[in-house]
């Protein structure tokens, strides 16, 4: 079965209603809105659940209707629909087998959350690629996230230094700890680190190297620091690092390993630098890793592993079922995630879910690194690069938290499908 499809209905007899209708200001308006509102959330109790709902959340009826108008108007595209038929269907099959189990903890309410939810995520994808149609949309998408991560940047950062200087208690903090607009640090520093990703795919694909463009990735860079999330801060360290050493000349390699040997020499040299890194609970929070099984993080969170492997053993191929990590003996009623993206869906969907969610993200990777190798992005192969940063990225924050339900990483991904298809075959053509 192919990964991609697409329904064209050019050769049917279209209502005239659906001829009459030009949708191109309300396409405009979906690009922008879905681009710059997504960020923007709340998360709420329901049925003994955590609901996180976004304000782009809103948008979506809208973006339906825009595809089906597409659909009965000239055709719509459908990439890796084969998987988005197994995900679905594996979804499907999961809830069915822990029906039980559903309703007893969790009650109806939730178990229709989490299905709508499910749906709702491919929608953004494949919303995004379909409303994209033209280079000059992709900018327009990618300025509009822009725009928006910078607001929801300094407003942790505001949250932070409120709380640490003031004792001011805002919704953009959690303690000192910047989650601005996500109510979750984590997430907060996983958004910011994909923005500034994308920010400098903008700045290539665009030409731009407007002062704003910067801004956007210092304000980013600021909201990480702020988090103290320090998995995220490796995940961009890594990722960071992957895209130096394939871009740079080897002078500038050569001087950023001698600017980095001497930096550690001056910190190791310093007398006072623990009491330095002790003055602020943000760098004393970077200074430490959680590898001591006697620091209370590092025991929740090995807990919270150790769980998800026991559900995953339990139920190996369909899982206990979508949002039911915790639930088999109740051990973890204040917690509803695993910490870990890849433990958490082979505990709720098994095996079978797994490979659909990591087998879709994977394909999309393949094609673009395979398109890089093969030259088709020509000068635009940095870009591309940065792109593929992007999603790395994006997967080593998976490691320490769920990122499968973050909106961010679809419309990223479709980011990355609709990138392939306005750049890729231009430069093959060419």
């Amino acid at each position: 079965m192919p990964l991609s499809a697409s329904i064209d209905r050019r050769g049917l007899a279209i209502p005239n209603a659906f001829e009459a209708v030009h949708l191109g200001r309300l396409r405009l308006f979906l690009i922008a809105g879905i681009g710059f509102a997504m960020p923007f959330s709340k998360v709420i109790h329901a049925s003994g659940k955590l609901i996180n709902f976004s304000v782009s959340d809103v948008l979506l009826p809208l973006a339906l209707f825009f595809l089906i108008w597409t659909s009965l108007r000239r055709g719509v595209r459908l990439p890796a629909l084969a998987l988005f038929s197994l995900t679905i269907g594996c979804l499907m099959v999961s809830t069915m087998a822990n029906l039980e189990l559903t309703l007893r903890f969790r009650g109806p309410v939730s178990l229709a959350v989490e299905s709508v939810k499910a749906v709702l995520l491919w929608l953004y994808f494949y919303a995004i690629v379909n409303l994209v149609g033209r280079r000059a949309d992709l900018f327009l998408l990618l300025r509009s996230w822009m725009a928006s991560s910078v607001i929801v940047s300094l407003s942790g950062v505001f949250g932070s230094v409120a709380y640490q200087h003031f004792g001011m208690a805002t919704p953009f903090s959690m303690m000192y700890r910047a989650q601005g607009t996500f109510e979750d640090a984590n997430l907060y520093a996983a958004h910011l680190s994909l923005s500034i990703f994308l920010a400098l795919v903008y700045q290539r694909i665009s030409g731009s190297r407007s002062w704003w463009t910067w801004l956007v990735i210092g304000s980013n860079l600021a909201g990480i620091f702020y988090s103290a999330s320090r998995g995220s801060m490796l995940a961009l360290a890594i990722s960071g690092s992957i895209v130096w050493l394939l871009v740079s000349s080897m002078r500038a390699k050569l001087i950023a390993a001698a600017a980095v040997v001497a930096l550690a020499l001056t910190l190791a040299a310093m007398p006072n630098l623990d009491r330095v890194l002790q003055s602020n609970p943000v760098t004393k929070r970077l200074a430490t890793a959680t590898v001591d099984l006697h620091d209370p993080e590092a025991n929740q969170r090995r807990g919270l592993w150790e769980e998800a492997v026991r559900e995953f053993l339990h139920s190996p191929f369909f899982g206990v079922g979508r949002a039911n990590f915790g639930l088999l003996a109740e051990p973890f009623p204040e917690v509803a995630y695993a910490h870990n993206t890849y433990l958490g869906l082979l505990a709720e969907l098994g095996l079978a879910g797994f490979l659909c969610y990591t087998s879709f993200a994977l394909w999309l990777v393949f094609l673009l690194a395979r398109d890089m190798a093969g030259g088709r992005f020509g000068e635009f192969r940095l870009a591309a690069g940065f792109l593929l940063m992007a999603i790395i990225t994006a997967a080593l924050d998976g490691a320490t938290i769920n990122i499968e339900n973050y909106r961010g990483l679809w419309i990223a991904l479709a980011v990355t499908e609709c990138f392939r298809r306005l750049w890729g075959r231009v430069e093959a053509r060419s």
